[in-house]
Order: structure tokens, then sequence, then C-alpha cells
């Protein structure tokens, strides 16, 4: 694990040089800037030993403060990214109700929770019954709240049923 852990690493901080220097930035000021992105050498040992019993675990932490830091140090530009990715939460919320209606309800709640859900136009046939075809992209753990509380408010907007777990269950994913 800690091997594959540290080759992540590595080739993470080298895409993210790669394009600063594409950008124009020198090789220093491209390391520095791949260094202050993201550093996996932080986060403690405790921190680091956990992350050797789960995967990514380092990676997620890392996450984490990379969000608070933006939070903090640029408030306004956070705020509008924030907005910015709930409004696209929003926009794919209505366009898979609007396209797939009855076919969005039977995607298991773990799912939309956890993945951004994509409806695509076609159907596969399991025992006997057909079911559209979804495509899922994992969402950042920071990110799955928000895509809770935007699929609840959506809900609420559009007068869907809505479980009254909804909100918890999210937030505990």
């Amino acid at each position: 694990a800690k091997y594959m852990n540290q080759t992540q690493e590595i080739l993470m901080r080298m895409a993210v040089i790669q394009r600063a220097i594409k950008k124009g930035q020198s090789i220093e000021k491209s390391t520095h800037t791949a260094r202050s992105l993201i550093d996996f050498s932080q986060g403690g040992m405790w921190v680091k030993n956990f992350d050797q019993v789960a995967p990514y675990y380092n990676a997620a932490w890392q996450s984490f403060r990379g969000y608070a830091r933006a939070a903090t140090t640029h408030p306004k530009e956070f705020s509008q990214s924030l907005a910015t990715v709930t409004a696209g939460f929003a926009g794919l919320y209505i366009a898979n109700r609007i396209m797939y209606p009855e076919d969005v309800d039977n995607v298991p709640k773990y799912i939309t929770r956890k993945n951004l859900v994509f409806m695509t136009p076609m159907t596969r046939n399991v025992n006997g019954e057909i079911r559209r075809t979804y495509i899922k992209i994992p969402l950042d753990h920071w990110l799955m709240p928000v895509k809770v509380a935007t699929d609840t408010a959506m809900d609420a907007f559009f007068g869907a049923d809505m479980p009254r777990d909804g909100m918890f269950q999210g937030a505990e994913s």
C-alpha cells in the first residue's frame, strides 16, 4: 500500500508541474505550486499510519485541508465555486428528472448519494425487466453532503417524495 500511495503522489505532483510549466511558470515556481496544492507528506503520524490500513485516507485528509484552506483564505472564490458546483448538481438532477423521470427513481439511493449519475438512452434486460443504463462518476467525500443537500432541496422544490433520513445518510457517507 505504501508503494502505491507514494507512486500516485509522485504522478499527481508531476502532472501538476507539467501543467504549470505549460502555463508558463518556471520549474521552481511549478514545483512550489505542486507542493502547495497537495502535500501528502503532511498529515501527521496518526494519518500516515491509518493510511496503511485504509488506502487513500491521507489523500482524503489532504483534500479536506485544501477545501478548508480555500474557504478561509479565499472565501469569495470558494463560495462562487461551491455555488457553481451546486448549480451543476441541480442541473443534472433536472436533466435526469425531465428526460427519465421513472428510471431515475430506480437507481439505488446509496449510488445517487455517492456519485454523479447520468441517465443514458440505452436500456438493458435484467431478469426479464427492462432497465435504463446509467453512468456513475464517484464524488469526492467532501462533496457528497453538498450533493445530498442539493438533491433534497430539488426534491422539495419539485414535490418529490422525500425520505426523512436523506440528509443524514448523505452526510454519513
